[in-house]
């Protein structure tokens, strides 16, 4: 999954769910989820390197002392997220994206080809037989290396 979330854009995520016919709505949200998470990354290191500055030890202190800590970035974070919420619920009232409209139109169009069809069925085939081995308590690695 880290390497499908790191090789993939928002942009190719929204067009690869609308395209299997996911409705708007359920894609809006998943996209603001991807890039919230993104977003509360970026935002728990600044707050944190913020705290280090004012002399709150993370590394050294004790565990009552790191819950604490971990507890105040929480709540700054906590607060955070709710203006980023509300400025991202007004830019897309400002847009005038409507929700439940089935006539949404895109700018991007991506025709699933010949090749992606390829891949999806080889991923599917990768994927049965990941559940086959694991049932037999292999891995593709031992299977390759065996096979050597």
């Amino acid at each position: 999954m880290i390497f499908f979330f790191a090789g993939i854009s928002d942009r190719d995520l929204i067009h690869g769910l609308r395209s299997v016919k996911v409705p708007f709505t359920v894609t809006l949200i998943i996209s603001m989820t991807f890039r919230g998470l993104s977003m509360f990354q970026q935002e728990y290191s600044i707050v944190r390197e913020a705290m280090m500055t004012r002399g709150v030890e993370f590394k050294r202190a004790s565990i009552p002392k790191r819950i604490k800590n971990f507890i105040s970035i929480f709540i700054v974070l906590i607060v955070l997220m709710f203006k980023k919420t509300e400025d991202m619920a007004a830019s897309i009232e400002s847009r005038g994206i409507p929700l439940r409209s089935k006539n949404r139109t895109t700018y991007h169009y991506f025709p699933i080809k010949k090749k992606d069809y390829a891949i999806l069925i080889g991923l599917f085939i990768l994927l049965f037989f990941s559940i086959i081995l694991s049932l037999f308590n292999k891995s593709f690695v031992f299977l390759f290396l065996e096979l050597l």
